[in-house]
C-alpha cells in the first residue's frame, strides 16, 4: 500500500518523489510535452500509492531545429497581501505600534526564472545525418 493517501510524482515513468512524499524536481515548462494526473488509479502499475499519480513526459528531439528563450519576472508587491497579515498590520497601525510610512504590509521580494530550450536532429557534416533517425534536446533553467 505504499504511501496511503499520498501522491506519487514521476518524470517519464521514473519516480521523483522526494522526502515527505513531496516532488523532488520540477522541470522547466519548456522541457515538458505532456502532463498527466490520475486521481482514481486502479491499475496495478500504480500500486505504490493510493493518492494521485502525477506524471510528466519530457520533450524529445525533432526533425527541424526548434528553440525558445524565456524569462519569468515575479515581484512580491504584485501579489495581494494575505487577509490575516493585512488585518494584523492594520491593527498594529491603529494601536500605534508601527509607523505605516516606514513599515511595509508584506515583505519585499522578487525573482527571475529564465532559461532556454532547443532541439533538432543530430547532424555532423560528412559523418552522420540523423534526420528521421537520431535527435537531441537541451533545456537549461536558471533562477535568480
Amino acid at each position: 500500500m505504499g504511501g496511503v493517501g499520498q501522491n506519487e510524482y514521476t518524470i517519464d515513468g521514473m519516480t521523483v518523489t522526494g522526502s515527505g512524499r513531496r516532488v523532488a524536481f520540477v522541470p522547466p515548462a519548456d522541457a515538458i510535452t505532456e502532463f498527466k494526473l490520475e486521481t482514481s488509479n486502479f491499475d496495478a502499475s500504480q500500486g505504490f500509492t493510493s493518492g494521485a499519480a502525477i506524471n510528466v513526459s519530457s520533450k524529445s528531439g525533432t526533425n527541424t531545429l526548434h528553440g525558445s528563450l524565456f524569462d519569468q519576472h515575479w515581484q512580491q508587491r504584485w501579489n495581494a497581501t494575505p487577509f490575516f497579515q493585512r488585518e494584523s498590520y492594520n491593527a498594529k497601525v491603529r494601536a500605534g505600534l508601527i509607523d505605516p510610512n516606514t513599515t511595509q504590509k508584506q515583505a519585499p521580494g522578487r525573482s527571475n526564472n529564465y532559461g532556454l530550450s532547443a532541439s533538432g536532429p543530430v547532424w555532423i557534416p560528412k559523418v552522420i545525418n540523423g534526420k528521421d533517425k537520431l535527435f537531441w534536446s537541451f533545456t537549461w533553467n536558471g533562477i535568480r
